[in-house]
């Protein structure tokens, strides 16, 4: 806090932001404090865990194509032709690197390779209504899930997700303000996001949650194709990284290393601090070392054309304006959010929104990053 004088002379009290007095308080609260908030904040942010039972029939089988991209045709209203918008897509489509296990030990409780999937939204919400799920090998039934105008809630946790490199991607395109220039948005739905923290030496799993949307976008030059820049997402934040700093593969295909279990997207190959706390007190890594499954999304993948909230494709159309949480976890500090179920695209401030953000070496400096494997 503090004073300043009003307009007769006596001292008028002005108090910090509330995010930044809990976060404050937060800190300075003893270690044995912390660690039970910690522990609370894992027992509470679950939303309502539905009782599963075995099953032998099968889960719902669900195909999910592309829509139609036809030549002449600009079916959500964006000022650009469909098979350019198709073309686009597949032209500047990522290899995604997924974390694993690191042979040298970089990440310590971290260094696990990725459990947790993309999925195929039309996939996740016939199982959501069915009630029939496939969790670790098994098949399960329970009471059908409910996806609603306010959230989606039902489901269990822990859900896989669809095989490596088998889920679609949502990908968003539309016009830049410089002529002869475009967006393409690369989206993922994720079932299930796990987090795990090291709080002065003692391992706690926290922050994991259902539902989970995360995406990297790329400005494009349309004729002839070349990309301008990227942004990568995720905590909250955006990293800007200029044209001749993106990894690429044949040129045109920028590549995007997803953090273990929490799924923000980098453009290199790095172990980073997620959180801006010193790591002697709370070792809450991101992982993203790729050395997992990889996924060269232009080959073989359903790259399904999200088009614009107000004119969606029809394949998404069903839940592309869905504004609420894509599951029921969630648990508020003062205005703080952690483990909170994510919202989808078109709810995020970042949809048809890249930029500004904080220039990637920037950010790798201020975290303490270190660049391993390919992107050293």
């Amino acid at each position: 806090m503090s004073e300043r004088a009003d307009a007769k002379g006596a001292p008028e009290v002005t108090r910090a932001p509330r995010w930044r007095r809990g976060l404050a308080g937060c800190l300075a609260a003893p270690p044995l404090t912390l660690l039970v908030l910690l522990c609370f904040v894992h027992c509470t942010q679950r939303g309502a865990e539905p009782v599963l039972a075995p099953h032998e029939g099968a889960a719902p089988v669900v195909s999910e194509a592309p829509p139609p991209m036809e030549a002449g045709a600009d079916r959500d209203g964006d000022g650009l032709d469909d098979a350019q918008e198709a073309a686009l897509a597949r032209r500047f489509a990522p290899s995604v690197r997924f974390a694993g296990v690191d042979p040298q030990g970089r990440g310590g409780q971290h260094n696990v390779a990725e459990r947790y999937f993309p999925m195929s939204v039309a996939r996740f919400l016939a199982q959501l209504e069915a009630g029939v799920y496939e969790r670790e090998g098994q098949r399960w039934l329970t009471e059908p899930g409910s996806f609603s105008d306010e959230r989606v809630v039902g489901y269990p946790s822990f859900l896989k997700g669809d095989p490596p490199r088998a889920a679609p991607v949502y990908v968003h395109v539309y016009p830049g303000e410089e002529s002869g220039t475009a967006f393409c948005e690369y989206w993922l739905f994720y079932p299930y996001d796990v987090a795990e923290a090291r709080f002065l030496g003692v391992d706690i799993p926290y922050g994991g949650h259902r539902g989970d949307w995360e995406h990297a976008a790329f400005k494009v030059q349309i004729n002839p194709p070349r990309l301008l820049g990227g942004y990568f997402y995720g905590h909250d934040k955006c990293l800007v990284v200029a044209a001749e700093d993106l990894e690429r593969i044949e040129d045109t295909h920028p590549a995007v290393y997803v953090s273990q279990g929490k799924h923000a997207s980098y453009p290199n190959a790095v172990v980073i601090a997620s959180v801006g706390l010193p790591q002697a007190i709370v070792g809450h890594l991101d992982v993203a070392n790729g050395l997992g499954e990889r996924w060269d999304t232009w080959r073989d993948t359903a790259l399904i054309d999200l088009g614009e909230r107000e004119q969606p494709r029809d394949p998404v159309a069903r839940w592309l304006g869905f504004q609420g949480p894509w599951g029921p976890d969630g648990v508020w500090l003062g205005s703080i959010e952690i483990g909170t179920s994510a919202t989808g695209p078109t709810a995020k401030r970042e949809w048809r929104n890249n930029g500004p953000g904080t220039p990637w070496r920037e950010h790798l400096a201020s975290r303490g990053g270190v660049l391993v494997g390919a992107g050293r």
